[in-house]
């Protein structure tokens, strides 16, 4: 494959050629991205486990000729495993003494999923088909979220249920049309595509998205392009920019009338870009100095506040900051592990990243790795504002992002080996034993 973006025709002619197992492992992800707020987000959890049968399925049909090879069962166990699989196992034990012990229990049953999934490999090209036609469907819903809002003259989410969840998705469209601008020699079809995901973000009002969407197309600027110069250029233009919206704002009633109009679309809860957060870390962080060392549960905080810290009763909330609810939850034990899990996903990924560049044909790792790096980096960044490891189709983009590394570092395994001597691999002294 040359360096130009995995286009959907490509995608689909590698579709056609992949195991039955891989397509409805590819089906089922896609799905899962698609759910949003919408009715689908409630089958999430058996979406999972149907990409864990297909996987399974693959494994024992291996032996078949072509590309029935396409997943298979990791060679040795993975640090990402055995971290997910400790916090389902710490999860499993807090049952018997958390705060909500059912809750508890669904979540030690999920992360069992999540260790699961990272115990498959799956091809490079497998996750490459995902991605071409998630983005495809994004800028779809982007249309939709537009056209929604200007119709009905409030926040939607277009297809993707409500504008909470199209703030979310419309983030990660903006970085992934980013990466396909770099990737294909900076078409002007992937800027254009990028500023409506932009415009149809701003539509959400959902100011936090847009401050990660932000963070990670810089993150991303530093991977793909070259030059202090090209980096001088984007600064140029975003001052520019800004500089832009300041005049039209001061002196221009359209300018004006648009701004007020887009603060609007914000709406009033809003209006306080903390909305009622710091109360809450306040709590957790109280309820974590009472439970240093394992917390009142997983999953218990919302619980807990609507009964020691609401006036009669009052509604459970969840932290909207994962920081303090792990520490409140699962005290110093288990935020250790998820702390450890974030850091070396990010450190091993990079060293992939690297390691794939130096290579004459890692086109498609390439591209597989930058979106796993760009997800990580914005489930981590959304995790000051949000509550992405108790949601199901949240936590699965983290997850399946340390998968797409676990992917390329066994591909790349694979690659060292077939480029060894005969005398010193034992894939092909087997092969010749055989």
């Amino acid at each position: 494959m040359n360096n130009d973006a995995f286009t959907l025709g490509r995608a689909w002619s590698e579709f056609k050629s992949l195991s039955l197992a891989a397509q409805v492992y590819i089906v089922c992800f896609v799905l899962i991205f698609a759910s949003g707020s919408t009715p689908l987000l409630g089958y999430v959890p058996h979406l999972m486990l149907a990409m864990l049968g297909a996987a399974s399925f693959s494994v024992i049909e291996r032996e078949r000729a072509g590309r029935a090879r396409s997943i298979k069962l990791g060679h040795g166990v993975s640090a990402e495993f055995l971290m997910l699989l400790f916090i389902a196992l710490f999860c499993c034990a807090q049952a018997t003494t958390a705060y909500s012990h059912s809750i508890a229990v669904i979540y030690s049953k999920r992360y069992l999923i999540y260790a699961a999934l990272s115990l498959f490999v799956v091809e490079p090209t497998v996750f490459a088909i995902c991605i071409r036609v998630v983005s495809v469907y994004l800028n779809v819903c982007a249309f939709s979220l537009i056209g929604s809002t200007a119709l009905l003259g409030s926040k939607t989410g277009g297809l993707l249920g409500n504008y909470q969840a199209g703030g979310m998705m419309m983030s990660i469209a903006c970085v992934l049309n980013v990466i396909d601008y770099y990737r294909s020699s900076k078409s002007s079809v992937y800027l254009w595509l990028t500023l409506l995901t932009v415009f149809a973000l701003l539509f959400t009002g959902k100011r936090t998205f847009a401050l990660i969407a932000l963070a990670g197309v810089f993150v991303l600027y530093f991977f793909s392009s070259r030059g202090n110069k090209s980096f001088l250029k984007v600064v140029l233009i975003a001052l520019l920019l800004v500089a832009v919206c300041f005049i039209a704002y001061e002196f221009t009633d359209f300018g004006r009338s648009a701004f007020e109009r887009f603060a609007l679309l914000t709406g009033k809860d809003e209006t306080d870009a903390m909305s009622g957060r710091d109360l809450l870390w306040n709590a957790a962080w109280i309820t974590f100095q009472g439970h240093p060392v394992t917390g009142i549960g997983f999953g218990s905080f919302a619980n807990w506040y609507a009964a020691f810290y609401m006036q009669d009763g009052g509604t459970a909330y969840l932290t909207h900051n994962i920081y303090y609810g792990m520490l409140a939850e699962m005290g110093i034990v288990g935020t250790s592990v998820f702390i450890a899990l974030f850091a070396w996903g990010l450190v091993s990924t990079v060293r992939t990243l690297f390691a794939v560049r130096h290579r004459e044909h890692g086109h498609v790792s390439d591209y597989v790795l930058v979106v796993s790096l760009a997800l990580q980096i914005w489930f981590i960044a959304y995790g000051f504002t949000g509550n992405g490891i108790y949601d199901a189709n949240e936590m699965f983009f983290y997850v399946i992002a340390l998968v797409m590394n676990l992917s390329v570092r066994h591909a790349l395994k694979i690659e060292e080996l077939d480029s060894k001597p005969a005398a010193e691999n034992p894939r092909r002294k087997a092969a010749a034993h055989a």
